[in-house]
């Protein structure tokens, strides 16, 4: 059997910023039945970070992650998905987004709040449009112009 070495050194990766006034530990516990019910595949390698700006990246998304901090946005979540694109990690952060907003973690009049970020070559995506303000707490850096919304 011949293997693709691209699909097996492939990592794809994914980034949320979210939230959320439940505490990291309620959070942390409640994800591996948040995982189940939105069928997200166990090698998908999920990590929950309290404060964006604590974010380890390139530095693109390190000044993206620091203009949703300035938004008040409280958490930051990665996905690893080796052997596929950075999209199909997206994918995942957005089922375990959804499906926490349908969980207790958020109260029944509770407003979520949320984007998931993917690169593709250069530029991160995203599906839904940030809020203008970020432009100006990016100071409209090129990083915003490489935003790009896909519909």
């Amino acid at each position: 059997m011949v293997s693709n070495n691209k699909t097996v050194n492939m990592m794809g990766k994914a980034y949320a910023f979210f939230d959320c006034r439940a505490s990291k530990e309620k959070i942390e516990k409640e994800l591996s039945t948040i995982r189940e019910f939105a069928r997200v595949p166990p090698l998908v390698e999920i990590s929950l970070i309290e404060r964006p700006d604590k974010l380890k990246g390139d530095e693109r998304i390190k000044a993206i992650a620091n203009g949703f901090k300035g938004l008040g946005i409280r958490w930051t979540m990665t996905a690893a998905y080796p052997g596929v694109a950075n999209k199909a990690a997206a994918e995942e952060l957005e089922a375990i987004l959804n499906q926490a907003y349908q969980s207790h973690l958020y109260g029944s009049k509770e407003k979520f709040r949320g984007w998931v970020l993917y690169k593709i070559g250069r530029a991160y995506h995203t599906k839904v449009r940030p809020p203008p303000i970020l432009a100006r707490l990016l100071g409209n850096r090129p990083v915003l112009a490489e935003l790009r919304l896909n519909e």
